[in-house]
């Protein structure tokens, strides 16, 4: 755990003060802790020279200076696609300012610039076109017939929908996911279910083998979303 820069799962204390942190730093404590990341970026980390401190002065990022030179900043370009980043932030650092990761972002947690979606599905970002969150905008072809391509824009809309849904109930969770980081942390340092049990909050009502594992379940499910 401490190679990661892991908190002590026991203590909520070790954690900073969470309810400051934004959804960019929320997503990024969740991913930091998923095996494949630590993997994939010990992979590229050597195929990518770290970058200077200087580089990134003026998005703000002084106050992790040390942590940058001392373990490297990021794979950047390399790797980072399957988490939703440009190259892989170093996930031994926890406090990544909010610039950093929006700069970093490819899948960003709210606002910014959304696709449209062509009619074959196909996310396209043109120059210039900015949406509001919760929005997406279809092109259509008018050298082919129509009802397709609305049976193809009904369905996936649909999806885009279901998988919003998704989204907005796991928001609605949020006072939920320090919990989950703990447990996640738990889990790594080998702590038995009695142990992880102990440390629910009453909310989770019985705290037995069967409610820590549905606790498991559910901070998985949040820190494999992108």
């Amino acid at each position: 755990m401490t190679d990661w820069g892991l908190p002590d799962w026991r203590d909520p204390s070790t954690y900073g003060d969470t309810a400051a942190w934004s959804d960019l730093r929320w997503r990024w404590e969740f991913q930091r802790r998923r095996g494949d990341l630590m993997r994939d970026f010990e992979q590229y980390a050597p195929q990518a020279a770290a970058l200077r401190n200087a580089d990134f002065v003026e998005l703000g990022l002084t106050e992790v200076q040390a942590q940058i030179a001392n373990e490297g900043f990021t794979t950047a370009p390399f790797g980072g696609q399957p988490y939703g980043y440009e190259g892989i932030p170093n996930p031994r650092i926890s406090a990544l300012p909010d610039t950093f990761l929006e700069f970093i972002s490819t899948n960003r947690p709210s606002g910014g610039l959304h696709p449209y979606y062509a009619e074959d599905g196909v996310p396209a970002y043109p120059d210039g076109v900015q949406f509001m969150p919760d929005q997406a905008v279809w092109v259509f072809d008018l050298n082919r017939e129509i009802d397709p391509q609305l049976a193809t824009a009904r369905e996936q809309l649909a999806k885009l929908q279901a998988e919003q849904a998704k989204i907005k109930r796991a928001k609605d969770h949020k006072a939920k996911w320090l919990t989950y980081l703990r447990v996640l942390d738990a889990r790594e340092a080998g702590a038995s279910l009695t142990e992880i049990a102990a440390i629910l909050p009453d909310s989770h009502g019985r705290r037995d083998a069967q409610t820590v594992h549905n606790v498991i379940d559910q901070a998985t499910n949040v820190q494999f979303r992108k």
